[in-house]
């Protein structure tokens, strides 16, 4: 799904209120349903406290000299995709790994994308979680965030829900094994604030890898948040890497 993004909707995104929310999901022609969940969560981050150094969950988590409004909310896809867009360091990190498909995010959109027919025989999705939300709205609907992580589980769960930019949607089908890695890779921008979501669902029976490799630059913030349901007999390998050097 490429996003093409006009003037005013960036401008609109360089802050953090309720235009900003829906600026964002303009700017992807996202359907009613989306908007609510985003705006619904925006709420939810509005009336939830940040959190306290003498919170349990938070105690080995320092906040201090954090300021959300130093990050671009949203950076903004500039259209160009396919390999000849991708830079020596997304080719290197492609090309390093056998998979049975590949996905790579940069600046809010995908700018590469290889899924085999083979794959989508099996009735396996493996795609962008925005192509998802307008391909398998009922999948999304039923899985984003009901189960595993829930907007309403602290403020930053909150403002990802409302914000989330790129992401990779996983449904694998009952009894179906995948039998090489899939690839996902996001590239980082400097000063941005990233929302990244993997959304994995694996019924009964199941088997998949999913690899996300995380790369970006200085000063930047990544709320990334990763649901991996799980059905009966099925088995998940799942594995995250980040590399914040370049």
């Amino acid at each position: 799904m490429s996003v093409v993004v006009k003037e005013e909707i960036m401008e609109s995104v360089r802050g953090f209120n309720e235009e900003t929310v829906r600026a964002v999901s303009a700017a992807r022609n996202e359907p009613a349903w989306m908007l609510e969940f985003r705006l619904a969560a925006w709420q939810q981050f509005e009336a939830t406290p940040w959190p306290k150094a003498t919170d349990e969950s938070w105690r080995r988590t320092r906040l201090t000299g954090f300021k959300l409004e130093n990050f671009q909310p949203v950076a903004m896809p500039d259209g160009a995709t396919g390999r000849d867009a991708l830079n020596t360091i997304l080719q290197e990190e492609l090309d390093e790994m056998d998979s049975a498909a590949s996905l790579i995010f940069q600046n809010g959109g995908v700018i590469y994308r290889d899924v085999s027919e083979d794959l989508a025989g099996k009735g396996v999705i493996f795609t962008d979680l925005q192509q998802a939300v307008h391909d398998h709205p009922e999948l999304v609907k039923q899985y984003l965030m009901t189960e595993v992580v829930k907007p309403d589980q602290n403020k930053f769960t909150a403002l990802h829900a409302a914000l989330w930019d790129t992401g990779a949607f996983v449904y694998v089908p009952k009894n179906t094994k995948v039998e090489l890695p899939l690839q996902v890779i996001l590239n980082h921008g400097v000063g941005v604030g990233g929302y990244h979501h993997t959304l994995l669902i694996a019924e009964e029976g199941a088997e998949v890898t999913v690899v996300d490799d995380l790369i970006g630059g200085e000063n930047g913030m990544q709320s990334a948040v990763v649901e991996l349901i799980q059905r009966d007999n099925s088995i998940v390998r799942y594995m995250n890497l980040q590399d914040f050097d370049h």
